[in-house]
């Protein structure tokens, strides 16, 4: 089993025109294919509620929270 951490970010400009969805859909896509990665984690300051949802759209699952840096942030994990 190997994991990794994801993370996404996009200006501000070009937000909520979908592209976010797009682009980590082929991320992990990628990182099941090419890097025969079977669990993503992705970590996102708590109040971040458009974050939290694109990562649910995607597929992923919250699991609990996490403090990092002193800051909250709720996990969320995804498997092939």
């Amino acid at each position: 089993m190997s994991a990794a951490e994801i993370s996404i970010m996009v200006v501000p400009s070009e937000q909520r025109k979908g592209y976010a969805l797009t682009l980590l859909r082929e991320t992990m896509a990628m990182a099941r294919e090419w890097l025969k990665v079977d669990t993503l984690v992705a970590l996102v300051l708590r109040h971040n509620y458009p974050s939290r949802r694109l990562f649910r759209r995607a597929g992923f699952h919250y699991v609990g929270a996490e403090v990092r840096m002193d800051r909250v942030h709720a996990r969320y994990e995804w498997s092939a």
